[in-house]
């Protein structure tokens, strides 16, 4: 991000590709609008054929600084497909701190957002539709404070985005806090705020963090007399949700033994199931092949089936005999 190719710290980004036992370096990515001070790739995701990467010093409208930028594997080359900048950003937003991608949703950080105050910060979640990114929600902690800087950090896995507040006081000046995020629909709600487990200043709880497969992990520079450590959260679907009946899918034989028809959605569209204990705690994921799903060598006993239908989470009672 300090690469001089069109201007002081314009950035850039390389690509490496592996070939048998040697990276080859594949090419090299910058912004269309490259420009002086933009720091292009201080930040990087990749999903699928995408790429997410951040230039928080980006120049927008009215002076307003920080982009995200999205690119698209065309099967022989990276092409720019997108330039993210926030609807309603002001000078001095901090937009681009830092980007995760999923799927068809990508979230940028924005931690000098003032919505509760000076650098109270927050995250934008941005939505695909075809080769067009729209900007679908802003997330703002509930609590939070001046400084908190929420949103230096930002991850998001599924239906879930988290955002740390590296700064919050919660537990002691600077001690620190994540907020999980979850969409329902079309709506992203905070469902939880996870802190440190104990008291103490400078903790700085979020400094970095990853969600994959339902499970958090947190780092936090200050702990241990500043040696730093990780905590490891389990994240899970409340009961009431998963108990919910639906008729967006079927199970068919319910019980069962070996194979199950998940019958009622677009084969095309799913490929995989979350399956999840009684208690809403993600167990494993399964591959869906021709809406078949294979529970030959799973234990017997009760379990729930969750996928996405249409943008809506649906989940069946599934017994395994």
């Amino acid at each position: 991000w300090f690469d001089d190719d069109h201007g002081d710290s314009s950035g850039s980004v390389y690509v490496f590709k592996k070939e048998e036992s040697s990276w080859i370096q594949h090419a090299k990515l910058t912004a269309a609008d490259a420009s002086p001070g933009a720091w292009f790739g201080n930040g990087i995701r990749v999903y699928g054929d995408y790429a997410v990467i951040n230039a928080p010093g980006a120049p927008g409208n009215d002076n307003i600084r920080g982009a995200a930028y999205i690119f698209k594997w065309n099967g022989q080359s990276w092409e720019q497909q997108a330039k993210l900048t926030a609807a309603d950003g002001t000078v001095g937003d901090g937009f681009g701190s830092d980007v995760a991608i999923y799927e068809d949703y990508v979230l940028v950080g924005a931690y000098q957002v003032d919505d509760n105050g000076e650098d109270s910060g927050a995250a934008y979640v941005f939505q695909r539709s075809g080769d067009a990114w729209t900007q679908v929600a802003k997330l703002v902690p509930s609590d939070g404070a001046a400084g908190d800087y929420a949103g230096y950090n930002v991850d998001l896995y599924d239906d879930i985005a988290v955002v740390c507040a590296e700064f919050d006081d919660d537990m002691g000046e600077t001690s620190g806090s994540v907020y999980v995020f979850k969409r329902n629909g079309t709506n992203w709600v905070e469902k939880d705020k996870c802190v440190p487990p104990h008291i103490g200043a400078g903790l700085r709880f979020g400094h970095d963090l990853k969600i994959w497969d339902m499970t958090l992990m947190v780092g936090a520079l200050g702990e241990n007399n500043g040696q730093g450590a990780v905590y490891v959260y389990e994240i899970t679907v409340p009961v009431e949700e998963i108990a919910q009946p639906t008729n967006l899918f079927d199970l068919y034989p319910n019980p069962a033994n070996h194979e199950v028809l998940v019958s009622g959605i677009n084969s095309q569209k799913i490929t995989y199931i979350n399956l999840y204990d009684q208690s809403g705690r993600l167990l494993q994921r399964l591959p869906l092949k021709n809406n078949v799903l294979d529970v030959s060598r799973l234990s017997s006993g009760l379990y729930y089936v969750g996928l996405e239908v249409d943008r809506m989470r649906a989940f069946k009672k599934l017994i395994v005999q």
